[in-house]
């Protein structure tokens, strides 16, 4: 039954955040930075626990869950443990750094193949 309500509550999140995709034309970064916001306040009026503890992994995986780690983390910070907000930022530089480096070895592998014009390019010209 476990799996049945995480596969439920994450494909609900990923379905609405889907279809805001489709339909409101904003980009994924938008969509992520809203999906945190969200996160954080249902985390303020207790949504999040309750469908962390329906759902699951199924919840916790998704960027609102995230928003629930950041939260919790700055309610330590302001109840006077810094560490879990240390934990949470040194997590955001390493996949920040991932990224990065993904994007310079993208770009890497794929700069002799920019150079050259596509079939569509060579048409307008």
């Amino acid at each position: 039954m476990m799996y049945l309500q995480a596969f439920l509550v994450g494909g609900l999140l990923c379905a609405i955040f889907q279809i805001a995709l489709m339909y409101t034309k904003l980009g994924v970064p938008k969509l992520l930075i809203i999906g945190l916001a969200l996160g954080g306040l249902a985390t303020a009026f207790g949504l999040c626990d309750y469908l962390a503890e329906y759902g699951g992994a199924g919840f916790t995986v998704m960027v609102v869950g995230a928003a629930q780690a950041i939260f919790n983390s700055l309610m330590a910070l302001f109840a006077g443990t810094p560490l879990p907000i240390c934990i949470v930022i040194a997590i955001f530089a390493v996949l920040t750094l991932f990224g990065l480096f993904a994007g310079i070895i993208y770009r890497a592998m794929h700069k002799s193949s920019a150079s050259t014009p596509t079939n569509a390019e060579a048409d307008i010209r």
